[in-house]
């Protein structure tokens, strides 16, 4: 398999959307898990950031279609963390206190990182 090695970090409760990471190696032993919210129904990628220096530090499911992802921006340091909710079903996002279209979620942490 060539390409950064895949994770299954978390599935919802019923099976339908998961939360993968592909792992890579920035500098020696500094490690980014970039996070891909997936529809294994329908077998596409919900959302996964433009931006690859964010990496997951965990994710939970809070319903079957809602994930809330703990978003840490590398190298990391005061202020370089988001706290993320995504309605895969509804195609919408959360992201500093602002609903969105999940299309709308790049932009949104990057002006969360901006504004600290």
């Amino acid at each position: 398999m060539n390409g950064p090695p895949i994770e299954i970090v978390a599935v919802s409760p019923t099976g339908r959307w998961e939360v993968r990471t592909h792992a890579w190696e920035v500098r020696m032993s500094h490690w980014i898990d970039t996070p891909h919210v997936y529809d294994r129904q329908a077998s596409r990628v919900v959302y996964v950031p433009e931006d690859t220096t964010w990496s997951l530090d965990h994710a939970e499911w809070v319903s079957d279609s809602v994930v809330q992802l703990h978003l840490r921006q590398y190298p990391g340091g005061p202020g370089m963390q988001a706290i993320v909710r995504i309605d895969c079903a509804a195609g919408r996002a959360h992201c500093n206190g602002h609903d969105m279209a999940i299309a709308a979620l790049d932009d949104a942490l990057a002006r969360a990182v901006a504004s600290r």
